[in-house]
Order: C-alpha cells, then structure tokens, then sequence
C-alpha cells in the first residue's frame, strides 16, 4: 500500500497480535478489508514460525491501478424531470489533511451538480468512518435544490446542512444506529392556484429536525451486492424542542433482499417500505414538502 495509510488497514482488522488464532476472525477480516473497495486483490495466509503453536497472519493488498477516485459527467431525459445534466466528483480514499492530491486517509468526498429544466441540485458530503480513531462515523453534508416538479401548482426550495453519526452496537459488524441533526430553508414559491390550503403555505419556513435510526445490515458483495438483506427503521421529529418553525415526526421502515439472479452478474432484489407522518404540538397540518405522496 503506496497511497493508502496502514492504519486505514489495520482498524478494519477483527485480530490482533497475540490472540488464538480464530479462522472466522480472520475471514471476517479479509472482507471488511475488501469492502473499502481501495484494492484490487486482498489475499490472506498463514506462515510458519520459529516459535512452536504460533503462526504469522499475512494480509497481502494490491491497490486499484486506477485509483479509488471518479469523475462522472452524464444527461438523460425522462417523463418527470425531462431533460437533466449533472457532473459529480467522488474520492473513496480521501484525507482532508494531506494536501496536493488528499487521498489515503480512508475518508469520502462526493461533490455532485445536478441541473434540468426542472431541477437544480448542489450537494457536497464529507464521510469520516473512523471518528477520533473509534468506529463512529461521522457524516456531514451541505445541499442546495429548487424542484420544479413535485407539483405543477408550486416550486420548491431547500437549502440546508446535516450532520449525521453512526456505530456498531453490541459488538456486531451488522447491528448499526445513528442520529442526524437537520436543519434547512424551505420554501414555497411560483404558486399558480387559488387554493387556500396552498397559498398558505406558501413562502419561507426553518425546519430543524433529529433523527434517530437503526438498522441491521447482512449484506455481501461489495457495491453490487448479491446476498443478505438490509433493514432499517428510521425516525424524524421536527420542530418540538429543536426550534423552528414546524412540528411533525415521521417513522419509516424498510427492508431489501438481495438473491443472485438466474444467469452470471444478475441481481434480485425485493424490497418493501411503510411510513407514517403525523403534525403533532401547534402544528395543525404537515407542510407539503415533507408529505407522503
């Protein structure tokens, strides 16, 4: 590993120097390893010692030749948002304290312009897995978006920030909660109706929300994956105790399994998803930016 740090490695290891050698271990090393995606080949052996009834524990990696970073420019067409453009810059391996080239460090960056007919959309995101040195990931984002879509009798607007954490409990690589703080501008605007239920919405309102979440994660495969499931259940409160100028919470669960298809490189996936919105203290409704349809 030329680019990326040994530490990046090492805390992905579930073994450690001087303890019994557990083959599950060390399996379920060699694929948190590979799930970084920052290396061609992850090979694991075992080597003789000097010393008898001890053994060496190799981790051989090869990394991308490619690099871990992309430059994605791409347009489409379609019936909701109808022409659309956007360029995104993503670093898989990123480290913000290692100027020129910022990478090794085992961070993520994603900048990403999305501009239609119909819709602007400007987001950067910042991931850091390893907070502190401690499996706690911490997950902050800044975005912009005017969508001109969701309705034909109003626009949409929203500007805001989120910073989000997110660990591992009892133990397990698949049980994960977190907590988000959210707060954003919204606004209604470019109102063509008569209607009183929307023209008194319309305008600009602060909504500032937290969101508790857990979610117990089986999945395999790496980007694609092919095996396991994935199931989350998520939580918003809005206004309340966090300010602002609405009061509602919303609860969601989801959940998708992930079968290998009938041929080479198919992917089945089922997927099933229930949510429930409700106003709640002086709120006498939901605003309709953040209603289900």
């Amino acid at each position: 590993n030329t680019k990326t740090k040994d530490k990046v490695i090492r805390r992905e290891l579930a073994v450690a120097p001087g303890e019994t050698f557990n083959m599950v271990s060390a399996r379920l090393s060699k694929m948190r390893v590979e799930g970084l995606e920052y290396f061609d080949e992850v090979d694991l052996s075992v080597e003789p010692t000097d010393i008898p009834d001890r053994k060496d524990l190799v981790l051989k990696v090869t990394e991308k030749a490619q690099g871990t970073g992309n430059f994605t420019v791409g347009a489409g067409f379609n019936s909701v948002e109808n022409l659309v453009g956007f360029v995104e810059l993503t670093q898989g391996n990123f480290d913000i304290a290692k100027p020129p080239l910022f990478q090794g460090g085992g961070q993520k960056l994603r900048i990403r312009t999305q501009i239609g007919t119909r819709r602007q959309d400007y987001r950067i995101t910042f991931i850091e897995p390893w907070l502190f040195d401690r499996k706690l990931e911490l997950e902050t984002s800044l975005y912009h978006s005017q969508l001109n879509f969701q309705s034909t009798l109003y626009d949409v607007t929203r500007t805001g920030a989120r910073v989000g954490l997110r660990r591992t409990l009892f133990g397990s690589d698949f049980i994960m909660c977190g907590v988000s703080y959210t707060t954003e501008q919204v606004g209604i605007d470019d109102v063509s109706t008569s209607a009183r239920s929307i023209l008194d919405e319309e305008g600009d309102r602060l909504v500032s929300k937290i969101g508790p979440s857990i979610s117990y994660d089986t999945r395999g495969g790496g980007r694609l994956p092919d095996r396991g499931q994935i199931t989350r259940l998520t939580s918003e409160v809005a206004g309340g105790p966090f300010g602002a100028e609405t009061d509602y919470y919303k609860l969601e669960l989801g959940t998708k399994h992930y079968f290998k298809g009938l041929a080479e490189g198919h992917i089945l996936e089922l997927q099933a998803q229930i949510s429930v919105i409700q106003e709640y203290g002086d709120s006498d409704r939901v605003p309709l930016f953040d209603r289900n349809f």
